[in-house]
C-alpha cells in the first residue's frame, strides 16, 4: 500500500491521533497521504507530523483545511503553533517532495517557521500555502499586517529545492508583494500562483488604496528569474500601471511560457494595449488567459493578430 486517501471523512482530532499511531506502526512503505478536510485540529495535526517524521517513506502529504492552527477561516477559535512548528520540521527532516497546508489559517509566525526550515530542505519541490493569512490579514485585508514571516519564507524558498509555490488567496498587499518578489526572482521557482493576493492593495470587493509598487517588484522579479515557466496573477485588480509593469516583464523574460491574467477587469485601453505589445514582443510566451479582463475591442483585435503568428499559442479571452 503506497497511497492512503482519507480526505473528507471528518476524522477530527481522535481520528487524526488514531491514524498517526497506525502510520508510525505500519511496515509497508506509504508514500502518499491525503488527509484533507478532516478537522484534525492542532493535536491531530501534530500527531500526524510526528508520524511522518518517524515514517520516512512518506513523500506527498495533503493536510489542507484541517484547522491546524486552531482557527477557522473566519478567525474563530484559539490560535496555536502546536502543529505547525512540527510540520515545519517535517519539511527539513523528512523526504517530503510535496505538501499542502492550504486553508488552515496559517499566520506570519507559521510562515517564519517554514522559511527557517526550508533553508535546510533539499527534497521538497511543491508547496501549497493558499487560502491562509500569511501576513496576519483576512481575505479583505483586515487586521494588523506583519510581513516578517513572508520575508523569511521568501528567503527560505530561495535556498530550498521548491520549484512550485501556491500563495493564492492570501492577502499579501503591496508590502507583501514586495517581499514575495524576492522568492519570485530566484532561479528556483518555475511555477508560481499569486492569484487573488491583493498585489496592488485592492481586495476582491475592490476596496483599498491602490499602489503599483508591489506588482512592479513582482514584474521585475519575473525578468530576473531564468527558469520561470508559469505565473498566475489573476484577480489582482492590476489597473493600467500594473498592466504596463507586467507587459514589460513579458517582453523581457526569456523563459516564461504561460501567464494567467484573468479577472483583472480594470486594465483599461492603454493597459490592454500594453499587455498586447508585451505578448507580441515576448520571446517565449505560448499561453495567456485574459478572461474577464476587458482589454477593449481594438486591443483584442491586435492581440488576435499577434498570436496568429505563433503556432500553438493558447489564448483565452
Amino acid at each position: 500500500m503506497q497511497q492512503v486517501n482519507l480526505s473528507n471523512n471528518n476524522l477530527g482530532e481522535t481520528g487524526g491521533l488514531a491514524f498517526a499511531e497506525a502510520l508510525a506502526q505500519w511496515t509497508c512503505r506509504v508514500k502518499t497521504v491525503n488527509l484533507s478536510n478532516n478537522r484534525l485540529g492542532p493535536r491531530g495535526g501534530k500527531a500526524v507530523a510526528e508520524a511522518i517524521i518517524t515514517e520516512f517513506s512518506v513523500t506527498d502529504v495533503d493536510l489542507s483545511n484541517n484547522l491546524l492552527t486552531g482557527l477557522d477561516k473566519f478567525g474563530n477559535g484559539k490560535y496555536t503553533r502546536m502543529a505547525t512548528e512540527l510540520i515545519s520540521d517535517c519539511v527539513a527532516e523528512t523526504n517530503l517532495t510535496s505538501i499542502s497546508l492550504a486553508d488552515n489559517a496559517l499566520r506570519s509566525a507559521d510562515a517564519e517557521s517554514l522559511g527557517e526550515d526550508l533553508m535546510n530542505c533539499k527534497t521538497l519541490t511543491h508547496m501549497d500555502l493558499s487560502s491562509n493569512q500569511l501576513c496576519n490579514l483576512d481575505a479583505l485585508g483586515r487586521g494588523v499586517q506583519d510581513v516578517t514571516g513572508l520575508k523569511l519564507l521568501s528567503l527560505g524558498i530561495g535556498k530550498s529545492s521548491v520549484t512550485s509555490l501556491n500563495l493564492s488567496s492570501n492577502y499579501l498587499g503591496v508590502d507583501g508583494a514586495v517581499e514575495v518578489s524576492v522568492a519570485v526572482g530566484n532561479d528556483i521557482l518555475r511555477l508560481i500562483d499569486l492569484s487573488n493576493t491583493a498585489l496592488c492593495g485592492i481586495n476582491w470587493k475592490r476596496e483599498g488604496e491602490y499602489a503599483k509598487k508591489g506588482i512592479v517588484s513582482v514584474s521585475l522579479a519575473i525578468v530576473d528569474n531564468d527558469v520561470i515557466e508559469y505565473i498566475n496573477l489573476a484577480d489582482n485588480f492590476l489597473r493600467e500601471p500594473g498592466a504596463k509593469a507586467v507587459a514589460l516583464a513579458l517582453s523581457r523574460s526569456q523563459c516564461l511560457l504561460s501567464i494567467d491574467l484573468h479577472g483583472n477587469n480594470n486594465l483599461g485601453q492603454e493597459g490592454g494595449m500594453a499587455i498586447v505589445n508585451g505578448i507580441a514582443s515576448s520571446p517565449s510566451l505560448m499561453a495567456c488567459s485574459l478572461n474577464a479582463s476587458h482589454i477593449g475591442t481594438v486591443a483584442k483585435q491586435k492581440l488576435l493578430e499577434a498570436v496568429q503568428r505563433r503556432e500553438g499559442f493558447d489564448l483565452q479571452l
